[in-house]
């Protein structure tokens, strides 16, 4: 799987210079996420739009992010239209495989986590009341909603903020052998579809909505869909 990296050689000298420049003043700055914040509004203001993708892509690159590689990576993918991300953490061929990209960035987000327990209760519950009638296997679907929070969630929140996590559960009635006791095995799988896009006059996050809306209206960047699938240990529950 590739990610997205800046390639300074397709830019102008000024724009790579500019980029640069703006990567080197974050890194300087006491305060580099108040300075990236006030450039982007005044490239915006001034409808200048390459500038505004220069230091929206350093503040990515940069200190703004720092210990957020998720959400760095798609603002990153944002800008240089770099299409559709598929992360299933259940297939190793198919997950990412970078430093920072593991699921713990799902699974260290507490509102996440909040939903799947709720999902893994009610499923719970719908499994051993279908054992009860006779079913010995089969599979029970789930879903709620996730609203993230800044302070609390981290890199999950700036990566794709409000999700609809949907819950796959997997049971079957097994048997020991050496206790020859029974038990249901439920094996957890969640999965969402978020479109990374923006909402006009929106100021959640870390920028005004409106000025990734205004790069992705002239050209400079694109939305793209986020495909996330990851499990948990299965459950084991004695009958």
């Amino acid at each position: 799987m590739s990610f997205p990296s800046i390639d300074l050689s397709r830019f102008s000298t000024a724009i790579s210079d500019s980029v640069e420049g703006f990567v080197s003043a974050l890194q300087r700055a006491s305060n580099p996420k108040q300075l990236w914040q006030d450039e982007c509004k005044k490239a915006y203001d001034a409808g200048d739009w390459q500038k505004l993708w220069n230091v929206m892509y350093a503040g990515a690159v940069g200190a703004v992010f720092q210990g957020k590689s998720v959400a760095s990576f798609m603002l990153k993918n944002f800008l240089l239209k770099g299409g559709d991300v598929n992360w299933d953490y259940t297939d190793f061929l198919n997950q990412p495989v970078f430093p920072g990209f593991g699921d713990s960035w799902l699974k260290n987000a507490p509102s996440v986590m909040a939903v799947a327990n709720q999902l893994d209760s009610a499923a719970k519950t719908e499994v051993l009341n279908l054992v009860k009638s006779g079913k010995t296997n089969g599979t029970v679907y789930k879903d709620g909603h996730v609203v993230q929070k800044g302070d609390v969630d981290g890199d999950s929140y700036y990566a794709v903020g409000k999700i609809h996590l949907k819950g796959e559960f997997k049971f079957s009635v097994e048997t020991e052998w050496v206790t020859n006791k029974r038990y249901v095995k439920i094996e957890r799988v969640y999965r969402f579809d978020d479109y990374y896009d923006w909402q006009p006059g929106a100021k959640g996050g870390i920028l005004p909505h409106d000025y990734p809306i205004a790069l992705s209206r002239n050209g400079l960047a694109k939305e793209f869909w986020v495909r996330v699938k990851f499990g948990q240990p299965e459950f084991k529950i004695y009958i």
